[in-house]
């Protein structure tokens, strides 16, 4: 990349456009990466629907199912998400160190980073999503809202979960390292998602910092899949409204992100 030797915001907004350029030029130039992540979402989307009982909505909605089904499709998306962005930093080490001696702002670099990743993840994101509402009938109580919900609720839940994983790799050297913390990540978006295992007590609380939890609450809010349970509420996460888990998937991506941006800064805060 061309030495920048005077620092502005608009050198770094030009450092920005520069890098995300060049990224979609990588993928797009690299047939194996750029077909990776294109079949994604359809081969999760299959998945998805093997798992799928076609009488979980019809005639009457079993409750148990609608929320396997949501889980399963929120996790997947969520897992793309972990998926293209955990070595997304520590992969290029070597070429960043370079970069920043030369005068690049790292904000720019991992924005120019997350704006790639959400930019797939969207893609991604409308091929499960559409994919799901054309084979699965959801029992949303008003279906155009409802859609627009859903599909919101998996690409928040991506991007969130991305973030995560940019986080991670500015942690750590090489993608090898990155294993483990990943590993992690995804045990977590499983065991508390609240989802998949009854959790009782303080451990409960842990769920509300899990970006899963919250694509399912508002999936299954949209559903109103408490108003299906005979002994009133099946899930607390139901009651609560979409705004709430719209705003803590933002936050949570946000947090990541500076957490990931004070990480590189102080890497190379005698370089920059």
């Amino acid at each position: 990349m061309k030495k920048f030797k005077k620092r502005s915001a608009k050198m770094n907004m030009m450092h920005y456009n520069v890098l995300v350029r060049r990224q979609f030029k990588q993928i797009i130039s690299n047939v194996k990466l750029f077909c990776s992540l294109l079949l994604q979402a359809p081969v999760m989307l299959l998945i998805s629907l093997l798992v799928y009982d076609n009488n979980t909505f019809n005639p009457t909605v079993n409750v148990v199912s609608a929320t396997t089904i949501i889980f399963v499709l929120v996790f997947v998306s969520a897992l793309m998400g972990i998926l293209n962005s955990y070595s997304a930093i520590c992969n290029e080490r070597a070429i960043l160190t370079r970069e920043v001696f030369g005068g690049l702002d790292v904000t720019g670099y991992l924005l120019a980073k997350f704006t790639v990743l959400a930019v797939v993840g969207l893609i991604q994101c409308l091929i499960l999503g559409i994919g799901a509402l054309v084979f699965i009938d959801f029992s949303f109580a008003v279906p155009f809202i409802g859609a627009i919900q859903f599909l919101f609720a998996l690409y928040l839940t991506n991007i969130s979960v991305a973030a995560m994983g940019l986080l991670i790799s500015s942690l750590l050297k090489d993608a090898g390292s990155a294993i483990l913390p990943v590993l992690v990540v995804i045990i977590v978006q499983v065991v508390f998602s609240d989802a998949v295992f009854t959790l009782n007590g303080w451990v409960n609380n842990l769920c509300n910092f899990v970006s899963t939890m919250w694509g399912v609450a508002i999936i299954g809010k949209g559903c109103d899949l408490n108003s299906f349970w005979p002994a009133g509420t099946f899930k607390k996460m139901y009651n609560y409204t979409p705004f709430i888990g719209f705003a803590v998937l933002i936050a949570l991506t946000a947090l990541c992100l500076f957490l990931a941006i004070m990480k590189l800064k102080f890497d190379y805060r005698n370089k920059e």
